[in-house]
């Protein structure tokens, strides 16, 4: 019984404590979400990573490409190019483990931190 607590305990505070994706682009059940995560979940100062989750929730699988910009008072700080990625059929690429990440080099934690950014998809193409 105890251990049963604990398990709900957990799955409860896990997922109530998780960062959630915010929607950048959505056209046509293709989307593309980010969020900041921990480079390292372990360690608790740990720089934060831009986390980049396609969705597809289409009959066919899709093929995009984009820019993934990260403007600071209006100047292009960081940018990803995303070329021909494929993405199945009611499917999803998340983050670390099989989408898009990257800690970014040009912008300081701090002003992560603070919000002193904005994250925008620029030359989007996809194509079933």
């Amino acid at each position: 019984m105890r251990h049963l607590f604990l398990f709900i305990l957990f799955v409860v505070l896990s997922t109530s404590i998780q960062a959630q994706y915010s929607t950048l682009k959505e056209e046509s059940g293709v989307s593309v979400s980010t969020k900041w995560t921990k480079e390292k979940w372990y360690k608790p100062k740990s720089n934060k990573l831009l986390a980049v989750k396609l969705d597809n929730t289409t009959d066919t699988d899709v093929v995009v490409s984009f820019e993934l910009v990260i403007y600071q008072n209006g100047v292009n700080k960081e940018m990803v190019e995303v070329e021909k990625k494929v993405i199945k059929a009611h499917s999803n690429l998340v983050g670390k483990w099989n989408g898009i990440s990257f800690v970014p080099q040009k912008i300081s934690q701090e002003d992560i931190a603070a919000g002193n950014y904005e994250i925008v998809i620029e030359e989007w193409k996809w194509s079933r």
